[in-house]
């Protein structure tokens, strides 16, 4: 009776044991499908479109569901993967699908790029690119964007003051965000630029080595032309100028400072400038 007894209670606790890591077998994989990245799409111009995107795992691809805000019930949209960013799009990667105006919303189950390689979640929510949605037509105009995977934000940020300099009445900022992937966002933005009708003028800026001075020093990244109409330029920075990579961390701790000139039929003149990373008060 006793060898029976401790028989019984040896497979009882084998069944204890089997039942628990069944439990947990089935936990561990109800947690790996329970993966889940969210987006949001931000409207283009004046298009007044907006919304939001979740990438979600599944046992065989990754669920990607749109929904947008504001769409016109009488218009249809397409929705595309693209590689890089925003501000410096790339190739189409994934054609998604069209998405109703009237519903404004899309679901599909995504294997694989339009090449035809295969694509996991890991490798999606990682991806360099961004989704852009787009009325439908020959016609029809990009609405809403949104970066993705690794060139989300990661909340870190710096913004710096531009002064002005030989009194040309022009200060501004420059932001810098840093990226999932370490390279980082520039947003310049200026206040009291010449929009005067009949004057060509542009603004070059850059990133230049040392503290602002009056004069231009050497430059270590070209970040354009600002905008006169808006009084913007947005630029993402992977690398500096002679090709050397350049992460967020190493900009914030630059020896620089950015510099911008105003450029016209009646010359050249550095008109705002401010310090950055080491030398930024």
């Amino acid at each position: 009776m006793t060898r029976i007894g401790n028989a019984a209670k040896f497979m009882g606790l084998m069944m204890a044991i089997a039942i628990l890591l069944g439990a947990c077998a089935k936990e561990k994989i109800e947690n790996v499908l329970d993966l889940r990245e969210d987006y949001t799409l931000t409207t283009i111009g004046s298009a007044g479109v907006s919304g939001t995107i979740a990438f979600k795992k599944e046992t065989n691809g990754t669920r990607i569901a749109i929904n947008l805000v504001g769409a016109d019930p009488a218009s249809t949209y397409t929705a595309a993967l693209f590689q890089r960013t925003v501000v410096a799009p790339g190739p189409l990667a994934i054609s998604l699908g069209s998405i109703p105006g009237n519903t404004g919303k899309l679901d599909t189950l995504i294997q694989k790029l339009d090449n035809g390689v295969a694509i996991s979640f890991t490798e999606l929510v990682n991806f360099d690119g961004h989704i852009n949605i787009r009325e439908s037509g020959e016609a029809g105009k990009n609405v809403a964007q949104a970066d993705i995977g690794s060139n989300v934000f990661t909340g870190k940020s710096r913004t710096y003051a531009l002064d002005t300099v030989h009194s040309s009445g022009i200060k501004g900022t420059l932001t810098l965000q840093e990226r999932k992937n370490n390279n980082t966002l520039a947003t310049l933005t200026l206040n009291g630029i010449n929009t005067t009708t009949g004057v060509l003028s542009t603004y070059p800026a850059g990133i230049y080595t040392g503290k602002a001075a009056d004069t231009i020093g050497t430059i270590a990244i070209t970040l354009g032309d600002v905008d006169p109409a808006t009084g913007k330029l947005v630029k993402n920075i992977t690398v500096k100028d002679d090709s050397t990579a350049l992460k967020f961390s190493d900009l914030v701790t630059f020896d620089g400072h950015v510099s911008v000139q105003e450029k016209s039929t009646l010359g050249s003149i550095v008109v705002a400038q401010g310090n950055i990373g080491q030398h930024a008060p």
